[in-house]
């Protein structure tokens, strides 16, 4: 087309020309083009969707990793948190118990010496001699080598002793029986279950009735646990203060909180339900002017416990 530009009469060759090369090429070429165009939009697309599943994929191993590493620093928190509490607690729980333990009353103890003193200034040496070695018993076994825990027969000893020297007391007003079945006397218990209800029976129930009463002390097997009972036909208590005393003892408020009431049986509520937690239970009936029994069930322990 060039060369025919500067020949005269060239004008319809070189239109052919046009038509059927240039135009057909430069149409080639578009189509080429349109479809390289076309091609390169499909794999820019799938290159999009390929990065698009990397980077989704990437975020799922990313959050997976996340949660792993939170999971793992919950856990080993968790666990170093443990091994810091655990021995606290425990020495916490070991401390309230051996505080509760250690609440005897004082004034046995001063009102004892008072009557050892007593009976040596009347020459009553005999009563001297029991009473001193009662005592001696009744505090080896608040001792116990620092056990918490002792047998039942050492239990039963306790109390008999206890009884004996307030017996020598309040003889005219006071009078005991100790049934234990022989088949639990080698089972372990917390020790000092049942002296704070026996001083409740005395102090609370027989020293306040006329002409005195009687605590009557039963410990036997029942299946998988061990029952004690502690009777007293003293004065009893009328429905509302019985209703006061169970308030008390689960923790709520109660009147008896400003008249010092039922601190034995708080005492030892509170004792048991650390050691036994469900495997303990004390239920307590009264009637006026007809006396109180306190029952207490244990659940057994494996000897050596």
């Amino acid at each position: 087309m060039i060369d025919n530009s500067s020949v005269p009469g060239t004008y319809t060759e070189s239109e052919t020309i046009w038509e059927n090369d240039i135009k057909g090429l430069c149409s080639m070429i578009q189509d080429y083009i349109t479809q390289y165009t076309y091609y390169e939009l499909i794999n820019m697309e799938k290159l999009q969707k390929q990065l698009e599943e990397q980077m989704q994929q990437s975020v799922r191993i990313f959050i997976v990793l996340l949660v792993a590493v939170l999971a793992a620093g919950f856990g080993l928190s968790t666990m170093i948190t443990k091994t810091v509490t655990t021995p606290i607690n425990s020495l916490r729980q070991t401390a309230e118990l051996r505080l509760l333990q250690e609440q005897i009353n004082p004034h046995f103890l001063y009102n004892t010496l008072d009557s050892i003193v007593w009976l040596a200034e009347g020459g009553n040496k005999q009563q001297v001699v029991e009473m001193t070695a009662d005592l001696s018993v009744f505090f080896r076994t608040v001792l116990s080598g620092g056990n918490d825990y002792i047998t039942v027969k050492e239990e039963e000893s306790h109390i008999r002793s206890y009884l004996k020297i307030q017996k020598i007391r309040y003889e005219n007003i006071l009078d005991y029986v100790i049934r234990i079945d022989p088949e639990i006397e080698e089972q372990v218990i917390l020790k000092m279950t049942l002296q704070p209800i026996v001083e409740n029976a005395l102090y609370h129930g027989i020293k306040n009735k006329r002409g005195g009463g009687r605590i009557t002390i039963r410990g036997y097997g029942e299946g998988e646990r061990i029952v004690f009972e502690v009777e007293d036909n003293g004065i009893g208590m009328d429905a509302e203060d019985l209703e006061e005393l169970k308030k008390k003892l689960r923790g709520e408020k109660s009147r008896l909180d400003s008249r010092n009431g039922g601190f034995g049986l708080n005492n030892v509520a509170q004792r048991i339900q650390m050691y036994y937690g469900d495997r303990s239970e004390i239920t307590i009936t009264s009637r006026k002017e007809e006396g109180t029994c306190v029952r207490i069930c244990l659940g057994r322990s494996v000897s050596g416990d």
